[in-house]
């Protein structure tokens, strides 16, 4: 059974909040911003786009937990300040401090815009894992470590049957992938040993 957010943590008026879905802006992962630099995590709510999307009160952000398909990470609620023609002032709230970094939710949201209403979502927010301590950052073991992991797990589908479609090393993002097609029973896989900050 699962638990949602609301659950755990009920927000009397959600209509008070934009949400933000931090996700991959062409030059950094989102949650490699969070583990590196707070400051510059801030300045991703502090961003303003041609509209003014933060409209409201509070922002609450979410960081594409990009490891993991479907997951977010708790970034913070943030105040807006003050609103400019080319940027927002916000300030990092207490509310909510002790899961900051810490809460994974769970969301199958894949529309383009990354600014919506909290209100639309929240209620659907599932409780993925709470980690014992703020996430910063995962440990890299090395191109020749990953590539060997990568080969392993898809040799060790091939042995269950399968069959490579497709696989290699694609520099430019620095993930190994491996498109496998298995057999009826079976549904179709992507194997990705690590992937890295895409630039």
């Amino acid at each position: 059974m699962s638990i949602r957010l609301a659950d755990i943590w009920p927000i009397a008026t959600p209509e008070n909040y934009k949400l933000h879905f931090a996700r991959w802006n062409g030059e950094n992962q989102p949650l490699e911003v969070w583990a590196r630099d707070k400051q510059e995590w801030q300045g991703w709510q502090e961003y303003r786009p041609a509209r003014d999307d933060f409209n409201r009160t509070f922002i609450f952000s979410l960081v594409q937990f990009y490891h993991e398909p479907d997951i977010w990470l708790f970034g913070g609620v943030f105040r807006v300040l003050a609103r400019h023609a080319d940027r927002y002032e916000v300030e990092l709230t207490k509310e909510g401090e002790g899961f900051l970094g810490r809460l994974k939710l769970r969301s199958t949201y894949r529309e383009r815009a990354t600014r919506v209403k909290f209100e639309n979502h929240y209620p659907g927010f599932e409780i993925q894992e709470i980690l014992r301590e703020p996430y910063s950052g995962r440990s890299f073991p090395g191109f020749e470590v990953a590539l060997l992991r990568a080969e392993f797990r898809l040799l060790a589908c091939q042995s269950l049957h399968c069959k490579t479609v497709n696989r290699g090393f694609n520099q430019q993002r620095g993930e190994f992938i491996g498109v496998v097609s298995c057999n009826a029973h079976m549904p179709v896989h992507h194997i990705a040993a690590w992937r890295g900050p895409q630039r």
